[in-house]
């Protein structure tokens, strides 16, 4: 599944034949009723002034995949670093993007990065990560952005999952988690936050690394997970 940042970077999962039938029962019954991005933007705008230097954290998020909480900020991206982020694409994304909506530059605790554009409705932007590979550019990612109440709510449209952030100081107590959530906007059978709910119903637990591995062995285990865990983001 597409995600809107990494999955799993701390406590790596998998799902046994049981999860995967369960979860694509869920997925055929269920995905139609669940919120599109169309419905999560509809009647709203965001100034991108409004959410920039905060540094947000993830309290609640829809999804099938367990996620740990990590944080994001924002920034208005200036045209030394953009031109510094077009020179590490050995190619032009396609479809082509206009540089000069770019409109937010996210960076995040767990070393992802990327800039939105804005695009012709309200609310939708297109990110570009700067992780490159050629699906990564190529694709058009789609993301819903916006804040309510005070709590910010990021939509990935193609996977129709999504998340709740807060400001760090802020972070709802766990009796208000839900309530919080339910501003943005968004539902799928997935909803839940990592405060409250450690890889429960569907999910298992990634196999440790045998313990006799040598400390190179252990390094490259290492070096492959976070690869893997990277190009999982989108």
């Amino acid at each position: 599944m597409i995600l809107v940042l990494a999955v799993g970077l701390i406590s790596p999962i998998k799902f046994n034949e049981t999860d995967r039938e369960h979860a694509t029962l869920v997925n055929e019954s269920s995905n139609a009723n669940w919120t599109n991005c169309s419905n999560f933007v509809a009647n709203t705008t965001l100034d991108p002034n409004s959410i920039i230097d905060i540094d947000w954290t993830i309290f609640y998020f829809w999804s099938l995949e367990h996620e740990d909480s990590y944080t994001m900020r924002f920034s208005v991206p200036d045209v030394l670093l953009l031109k510094r982020i077009r020179e590490t694409i050995p190619y032009e994304p396609h479809p082509a993007v206009n540089w000069s909506n770019a409109e937010l530059y996210m960076e995040t605790s767990i070393d992802m990065s990327g800039v939105y554009f804005k695009t012709d409705t309200p609310g939708l932007y297109r990110l570009i990560p700067t992780l490159f590979t050629e699906l990564q550019v190529t694709e058009k990612l789609i993301f819903g952005i916006k804040l309510v109440d005070g709590y910010l709510g990021l939509m990935n449209c193609r996977g129709q999952i999504a998340y709740a952030l807060a400001p760090v100081s802020k972070v709802p107590k766990i009796d208000e988690l839900h309530g919080a959530a339910a501003r943005i906007g968004f539902w799928n059978p997935f909803g839940r936050s990592y405060l409250t709910q450690k890889k429960e119903t569907y999910f298992k637990e990634e196999e440790p690394v045998p313990a006799d591995l040598d400390d190179d062995d252990d390094e490259v285990q290492m070096e492959i997970a976070k690869d893997k865990a990277a190009f999982d983001i989108f």
